[in-house]
């Protein structure tokens, strides 16, 4: 500004009744005769509504290039482990999660029983010390970055005979 030139810049700015807010700062030099500054005008707009915008465009430009991913692989792909590691892996990454599992299934003579399919994100020892899930699971649920698995089920009626 001291030197006459534009400045604009965008802010966050914390409001107690509001939230944060997302501003649009502009600030224009007024120059006297001789160029020097004797003032300036600003414009402050709130861009919280674009910002929350491009943030949801961004998410669903993810969403759309993960399942585009997935389409390929599973079009290209005949080896259902591997369709079943790729599948695992982008829903892993798509619902944010810091590690995600696959587990099957199946009916045997004692009942319903899972068996650990696929692993994404961590070692398999690290879901050694994890519940199974519950019959009528989700199929992929939403899970915050942390030291939670997101469990992706798939329930199938194929009987498997008891040893």
């Amino acid at each position: 500004l001291e030197e006459g030139q534009r400045v604009e810049f965008e802010a966050e700015i914390p409001y107690r009744d509001v939230g944060t807010q997302h501003l649009l700062c502009a600030y224009q030099p007024e120059l006297d005769g001789e160029g020097r500054v004797v003032g300036f005008v600003a414009a402050i707009t709130n861009i919280t509504e674009r910002k929350r915008i491009e943030q949801a465009l961004q998410e669903e430009a993810r969403t759309t290039e993960t399942l585009y991913r997935i389409g390929r692989a599973l079009a290209a792909e005949l080896d259902l482990q591997q369709i079943v590691q790729t599948v695992t892996d982008e829903a892993t990454s798509l619902t944010g999660a810091q590690f995600g599992a696959f587990f099957y299934n199946a009916l045997d003579d004692r009942g319903e029983s899972y068996t650990l399919y696929a692993v994404s994100g961590a070692p398999l020892e690290a879901f050694s010390r994890f519940p199974m899930p519950r019959n009528g699971a989700a199929a992929c649920s939403r899970v915050p970055r942390a030291t939670v698995p997101a469990f992706l089920h798939h329930r199938t009626r194929t009987t498997i005979p008891a040893q």
